[in-house]
């Protein structure tokens, strides 16, 4: 038996922003693989939403040109991180941009005073490095070993 849902088959203007993806950053940094939307589709939440495509970014350059196909075409992105939501703020109906796996590196400045951080660092990790320097981040979310800092940030206020 096969999962199908209702959006298997892309519309036009989705087509046209995968087509624009892959003719920019090559045939396999874009999924629409119907299991792999289908494993995002989904968070801690009560909520379902499948999205167009998946992209699992590799650097920089690659999301820079994925905002700017997604802006040109009016097609929603959402990105996506580790712990990002317990309320449905991560899905997407458009592109979603996963940034977990190659956005890790961490830079501690100014003896511990500032951390220059990418998105795929957990907290557990960030919090290791500024450990040295008797530093840590706050607040201090019980899921720290798997929650990153771009799921972190944009949903916790300031302390």
């Amino acid at each position: 038996m096969s999962v199908t849902t209702s959006r298997t088959l892309l519309d036009a203007g989705n087509s046209a922003g995968v087509a624009a993806l892959r003719a920019a950053l090559g045939d396999d940094a874009v999924s629409t693989r119907e299991l792999d939307r289908i494993a995002l589709a989904i968070d801690a939440s009560h909520y379902i939403r499948t999205p167009d495509a998946i992209m699992r970014a590799r650097n920089a350059q690659e999301v820079a040109t994925a905002m700017a196909v997604a802006r040109q075409l009016g097609w929603p992105l959402t990105f996506r991180a580790g712990g990002s939501s317990l309320s449905g703020q991560v899905l997407s109906m458009g592109l979603t941009v996963d940034v977990r796996r190659n956005f890790r590196d961490i830079e501690v400045l100014d003896g511990g005073d500032r951390v220059r951080v990418q998105p795929g660092a957990t907290i557990r990790q960030v919090n290791g490095a500024l450990a040295r320097y008797k530093r840590k981040l706050g607040p201090d979310p019980a899921s720290e070993i798997a929650c990153t800092i771009g799921a972190w940030s944009p949903t916790t206020p300031p302390a």
